[in-house]
This record gives structure tokens, sequence and C-alpha cells, in this order.
């Protein structure tokens, strides 16, 4: 923490992932995980918290009130059984949370589109609202909202004067994108990583009509397998 403020950068943990580590952490402080971290000074606007899925409405306030940022996580959440976070709650508390992918092992396609969909349709069912987590909020949550947990709403997360020109041409001339009414509901609820045909970062263009520029996909798949062949190898050895 000391390192994340002298510099001024973010510093991410997983918070409140598991019921399990929820009651570890109540019996060994007498507090619910927010309450102890806010106790050791942990909590404050340069914390991002993972998942936080299991909180009480005191945690939800004082994660607030403290400016913490929050990412969801739901396919993750959904493959390791971990529960589902109060999204619907955390927003209309007035934290604005980013949306996130975890990591390889506990999702396997890391397809931002698709854990859109997830997060969309998780937040509908669990709340029994067919209008909670639209569409539009969960776009928000992958854009604008999620730059500004990274601390860089200034530099990405909208297309405007000033901003680094971070941007992904989607292809709905697909089956599956057709017919396309709204386009905000259509990226978000049928949309996935193939269809994107061109990537530009900060101008550059790195991925142009589905072939990289930059990368030789050939050797870099070459590479994965070898690498798993030695995975399985010390696994079987």
């Amino acid at each position: 923490m000391e390192i994340s403020m002298e510099h001024s950068l973010p510093m991410q943990i997983h918070l409140s992932e598991t019921l399990e580590e929820v009651g570890d952490i109540i019996r060994r402080t007498g507090k619910r995980p927010a309450a102890f971290l806010n106790d050791i000074g942990i909590l404050n606007s340069s914390l991002i918290a993972a998942h936080s899925i299991h909180l009480v409405d005191e945690e939800i306030d004082l994660l607030f009130m403290k400016g913490v940022r929050l990412v969801h996580t739901p396919e993750s959440n959904m493959k390791l059984a971990s529960g589902v976070a109060r999204m619907s709650d955390i927003i209309n508390r007035g934290i604005r949370p980013g949306i996130g992918t975890d990591g390889c092992a506990s999702n396997n396609n890391l397809d931002l589109l698709k854990e859109m969909d997830c997060a969309a349709k998780l937040g509908k069912v669990f709340t029994n609202n067919p209008v909670n987590m639209s569409a539009a909020t969960v776009l928000k949550m992958a854009t604008s909202w999620g730059a500004e947990v990274m601390g860089l709403k200034n530099k990405i997360g909208t297309i405007e004067m000033g901003k680094k020109a971070d941007i992904i041409v989607v292809d709905a001339d697909q089956p599956h994108m057709t017919p396309l009414y709204n386009p905000v509901s259509t990226v978000v609820y049928s949309a996935n990583g193939g269809d994107v045909k061109d990537t530009i970062v900060n101008g550059k263009i790195l991925m142009k009509d589905r072939r990289f520029l930059t990368l030789d996909q050939k050797t870099i798949l070459e590479r994965v397998w070898a690498i798993s062949e030695g995975i399985k190898s010390s696994m079987s050895g």
C-alpha cells in the first residue's frame, strides 16, 4: 500500500470472493472483510477490489464512502461457484464498477464481450427483474466505468477529443447479429470476441480484418502448445 500511495498507483486485491474467505476473516478478526481492511488503512480511492461478492449493506456503504473501485467478474464467479455479486445494489449506491474476466484458470475464453452478456443476464435472474442491469449499464462497465476503475478516465474509455484512440470495430454483418435494432443491446447480448475485426490502440492499428499486424499468431500458438505439452509431462511424471 505504501508503494501504491507513494507513486499514485492503484492496488488490486480480491475482496469477499467466497463465503469461506469471509468466514475465516470474521473468525480471525471479529469483523467482516471490508471493515477489517478499513481498520488497517487499506480502503481508499487507490484500491481496486475484484469479485466483491459477499458484501452486506454496511460494507457497500463503506466501500462507497472510501471511494474503493470494484470489478465484477461474473463468469469466473460462476465457474468457481463463488456466488453472485450484488451489482445492482452496488451501482444503486453510487459505485461505478468495471467488468473483467479474471484469469485463464477460472475463465477459459477471456472474452469481455461474452462477459458483458453474462453480467447482464445474471443481474436479471438473481433479482427476478428483466430490466435490471441494462445493456447500456453493462457496456459502460466495460468501457467508461472500466477506464475510471483503472484511473484512466481522462485517457481512454470513450471516443472523444483529447483521449487516446483505443477502438475496436465489431463486424455486425453476422447471422447472430441480424437484424440489428439496437446496437448497444446487440453488442452486449449477441456479439463475441470473434466478431471484432479491427483493433486500434492509441491510434495504432494492431489488427485489421482479423489479421494481426504486429504479432505472428502461428508462432504464438506453437509456443503455447509446447508449453502445454511440458505441463502435461510434468503432471504425468
